[in-house]
């Protein structure tokens, strides 16, 4: 990929270097930040007020607007597993995990026990590691706790979803699926409450009770919000939104929205115990969704094409933002936008640098190493505006690749169809969605086919961003350059090349297990 580093781009690296030397002599950066990274699950782009000023969620306007910096092109996996896999792991979901269902009976998916993972490396420099929420990174394998993975806590649940009320689980046979806390088991005595507010809450008394300051901290924060079904305690919700099609659950844009505002309260109550126990000065914190949302349900990814389950911007990039307190983020930087490319497996590396350890994975045995590149200069540093970054290629999944060309301009292939759930998702959605009268599938939406089926769509996304223009039949070598690239890609699979975990021996079946523990699901 060297022929891709341009002479300009070679320049932007050196002129970033001198600015990280120049700026490690005078700023005030602790030497080990608090880290923390807050996933607010399938939020759509158009579903917070950053975009949208008509949903309910001020704090993350307000923390973005004194202490943030969003992030325009941050790209993530278009549904959830291999989103978490590649961003814990520092992989690309090609070298990592693409399947979305490490969830019910098997130990397939998730994260390779060979690979080592965030928290084990930030372990390595010191911190105290806790994860809050979803889990979904291999949910039938002891070996693939998160206590076994590298967090000091966690309290959550494993699967990919379940009942935001009950906590009863859909994958795996009705079962209760919470687990972890002091005694990393099943907590028999704390599902009945919203997830948002269980898991939000347990992360904001992990701040309060459990934290040292003196000791730096990564707490991974993955809440449940806003993935369907739609549903919220009341008090979140807008009565305002009454243009919504109250007979379809799954399209109950005031129940998703309410489920934003849960969240948005969220990052206010872990902000607020950050500040009261004297650590946000020196705490960088990233807000992000894992995924595009489901604009075939209730969310919106206006002004974006496409949705969860597909390649298109819609699904893979995603509404997101830092802040950091006084001593992390220079007050300067605030409110400046950051145009580079990042792909979610980039924070393995910046959360690396910033913790003071090594990132590089080589010694993991038998897997590829990581592919994530350190953006703390462009994150930390005023090399984060224009555009021109280090990441020059984003490989977004086995059918898809981003790559900028000698000019600059960013070229977007997409091999696979728009069909997700055995639904067509590839279609653009308007400002107000949905509404009583216009949602779908009552209303028909174009779906539009790639030009040249034999190679699949190309897209300028400089110019073309909503990605409405399929340029194959006009570029065909250049569509062929990117399937190239896209196709010289080794690929590698958990679970691919027969490795079986030897902590994984257990004949035991989930049913089984699940009648063991008196209805709660665990792992065999």
């Amino acid at each position: 990929m060297s022929r891709l580093l341009t002479g300009r781009r070679t320049l932007f690296l050196l002129f970033s270097l001198l600015l990280s030397l120049a700026s490690a002599s005078s700023a005030k950066q602790p030497q080990q930040p608090h880290l923390i990274f807050l996933l607010v699950d399938d939020l759509g782009y158009h579903n917070t007020a950053i975009t949208n000023p008509t949903v309910n969620s001020p704090t993350v306007v307000n923390l973005l607007a004194t202490s943030g910096r969003e992030l325009l092109r941050h790209y993530s996996y278009s549904v959830c597993s291999p989103s978490r896999s590649s961003l814990l792991s520092g992989r690309y979901p090609i070298h990592v995990n693409e399947l979305n269902a490490p969830t019910v009976n098997s130990s397939l998916g998730g994260v390779d026990t060979r690979m080592t993972i965030l928290p084990e490396k930030l372990k390595e420099a010191g911190y105290y590691t806790a994860a809050f929420g979803k889990w979904h990174l291999g949910a039938r394998q002891t070996s693939n706790l998160p206590s076994q993975r590298g967090f000091d806590y966690h309290f959550g649940f494993l699967g990919g979803g379940e009942d935001h009320n009950t906590q009863h689980s859909y994958e795996a046979f009705d079962s209760i699926d919470l687990w972890g806390g002091a005694e990393d088991s099943p907590n028999k005595e704390r599902n009945g409450t919203n997830s948002c507010l269980l898991y939000g809450g347990d992360a904001v008394d992990h701040i309060n009770n459990r934290v040292d300051p003196s000791q730096p901290q990564f707490m991974y924060i993955a809440l449940q919000n806003c993935h369907a079904a739609y549903v919220a305690p009341d008090v979140y919700k807008d009565p305002n939104i009454t243009d919504y099609p109250k007979n379809k659950q799954d399209f109950d844009r005031q129940a998703m929205e309410a489920m934003m505002t849960c969240a948005d309260e969220v990052v206010l109550n872990v902000t607020t115990a950050l500040k009261e126990r004297g650590m946000w000065d020196d705490t960088l914190m990233v807000v992000s969704a894992d995924n595009g949302g489901p604009q075939y349900w209730a969310a919106n990814n206006y002004p974006f094409r496409g949705g969860k389950g597909n390649d298109f911007e819609g699904g893979v990039r995603v509404i997101s933002f830092v802040a950091g307190g006084k001593n992390v983020l220079d007050p300067s930087l605030v409110n400046k936008p950051v145009k580079e490319k990042i792909h979610f497996a980039d924070w393995f590396s910046t959360f690396s640098s910033l913790a003071g350890v090594d990132p590089d994975c080589s010694d993991d045995k038998d897997v590829p190493n990581i592919d994530s590149i350190d953006m703390s200069s462009i994150l930390l540093g005023d090399s984060g505006g224009d555009g021109a970054g280090p990441r020059t290629v984003v490989p977004l999944s086995s059918n898809a690749i981003i790559v900028e060309d000698d000019q600059g301009v960013d070229w977007k292939l997409i091999k696979n169809s728009t069909i997700w759930q055995d639904t067509d998702t590839g279609f653009w959605t308007p400002e107000t969605w949905p509404t009583t009268e216009n949602y779908f599938p009552n209303s028909p939406f174009p779906s539009i086919a790639p030009l040249n089926a034999s190679i699949g769509y190309l897209f300028n996304l400089n110019d073309d961003p909503s990605e409405r223009q399929d340029l194959a039949i006009e570029y065909p070598a250049k569509a062929q350059e990117l399937k190239d690239i896209l196709e010289s890609y080794s690929t590698f699979q958990t679970g691919s090349d027969g490795y079986q975990d030897p902590r994984y021996l257990s004949c035991v079946t989930l049913e089984e297990k699940i009648d063991e523990t008196g209805g709660w699901a665990a792992p065999v």
